[in-house]
């Protein structure tokens, strides 16, 4: 079983390179990321404000989901019958799950943003207003940062010495076998995510000529910190 599973992998990762292969030559090796000039200054003020008034009216929303989230704890916390308990804290951990979810939509939304307006070669004057929306996420991370207490007063304060190891403590045995499995699943497709964006800037360098130097340094630096820090405390781990 694992090992056709690993066959499957290799047969899918061999097809997915084949078609961008054949993207790249269809494009004349990478070009047609330069063809497009519509970020002017009167579009990229557009494009800004349109993002900024989604992650405005997701933050508004983002606000009702809280509330819902820390009334569903409350009432979970105060009902004797554990069946309705049960009930209530389940609606409650899908409301803070939904609160996560609309926290990194917006963060997408800004990523977005940014990416049509390089898409459509923006020069520098457009930079402030390629920031606006990430800008306008803060909001709704000072909101989701005092959330965080309300909804349950044994989580540690931001910015708090052993933050991470404070938060995994409060975790029941389920919650930390899925916090772990989806931790270390997510670990190793970054990793190769990382790696695959690296090789991909090299050669569209090599390819049309436009230096990607900033982009591959800082792959290299986010591969070399993921993976020898996790190594490091394993070894450390281990050694003590």
């Amino acid at each position: 079983m694992k090992i056709g599973r690993f066959i499957i992998t290799l047969l899918i990762g061999g097809l997915i390179g084949g078609c961008i292969a054949l993207f790249i030559d269809y494009n004349h090796s990478f070009h047609f990321f330069g063809n497009y000039h519509y970020a002017t200054h009167s579009n990229v003020i557009l494009i800004s404000l349109i993002c900024v008034s989604l992650i405005l009216v997701l933050s508004m929303y983002l606000i009702m989901i809280q509330k819902k989230a820390v009334h569903y704890k409350r009432l979970s916390e105060t009902h004797i019958d554990e069946d309705e308990a049960d009930s209530y804290d389940k609606k409650a951990n899908l409301a803070y799950m939904q609160n996560s979810f609309i926290y990194y939509l917006e963060l997408t939304i800004s990523f977005i943003a940014l990416f049509i307006i390089v898409l459509g070669n923006g020069n520098s004057s457009a930079s402030s207003w390629a920031l606006l929306p990430f800008m306008t996420t803060i909001i709704s991370s000072v909101i989701t940062g005092l959330f965080y207490r309300k909804f349950d007063s044994r989580y540690p304060k931001l910015g708090e010495k052993n933050y991470a190891e404070k938060l995994i403590n409060i975790l029941d045995e389920g919650e930390r076998h899925i916090y772990f499995n989806s931790l270390f699943k997510t670990f190793y497709i970054n990793l190769s995510l990382i790696m695959i964006g690296a090789i991909f800037l090299g050669f569209y360098s090599l390819e049309t000529g436009h230096s990607q130097t900033l982009g591959i340094f800082i792959l290299i630096i986010l591969f070399i910190y993921n993976g020898f820090s996790h190594l490091l405390k394993t070894y450390k781990f281990y050694h003590s």
